[in-house]
């Protein structure tokens, strides 16, 4: 009798780590995934030189900053199925500072907020393209923290010669955020935003 509990143990402890072993190969190969669909989003953007900062909500929608030698480019894609994707430019920005004009007393208060804001989230747009910001690999495991929501978000930074940095893809709103929080809700506006105007 003792012989068969501990064989039923034993296929009980089998199972689970057959289980986790398939858990686990299915979340790599979801990671891999949002890798591979955020580089085909990239190569339609082949023919702009320099540095580029990509964030995606459920590899469907993108949105692309381009640094180039005079001028940050933006753009938003949303990448519905492997047949129909849709690019929009979203602006040619010469200089993301904000004009220190909005913070004098002449402007309503609500809109002196909103450019506090703005110029925070810039700054890390800007600082966004430092290299030497981000850990090294690949990041999808985020030990204490918390996070909150079952969609999924992809982040990579690309340098001029195409190497990654910063790249993660995490769930939900997480808190430590893996990247710049000002730079998650820059992206998420613009995101939000874009989002709203096509489905007017």
């Amino acid at each position: 009798m003792k012989r068969i509990i501990i064989v039923c143990y034993l296929l009980y402890l089998s199972s689970l780590v057959y289980s986790q072993t398939i858990k686990c190969s299915v979340s790599d190969s979801m990671n891999f995934a949002s890798r591979v669909r955020a580089d085909k989003v990239l190569c339609l953007f082949d023919s702009i030189p320099g540095e580029v900062l990509l964030y995606s909500i459920m590899d469907k929608e993108y949105y692309l900053i381009f640094k180039t030698k005079d001028s940050y480019k933006e753009y938003y894609v949303l990448a519905q199925d492997e047949n129909k994707t849709e690019i929009k430019t979203v602006s040619s920005i010469i200089n993301y500072d904000i004009d220190t004009k909005y913070s004098k007393k002449g402007f309503p208060k609500k809109q002196r907020r909103y450019m506090k804001l703005m110029k925070l989230q810039r700054k890390a747009v800007v600082n966004g393209f430092e290299t030497g910001n981000y850990p090294s690999g690949y990041r999808t495991t985020f030990p204490n923290t918390t996070s909150l929501g079952e969609s999924f978000s992809y982040f990579v930074m690309k340098d001029s010669n195409g190497n990654r940095h910063g790249e993660c893809r995490f769930y939900g709103i997480m808190a430590p955020c893996p990247i710049d929080v000002n730079l998650w809700l820059y992206f998420n506006n613009q995101i939000i935003s874009q989002n709203s105007r096509i489905h007017l």
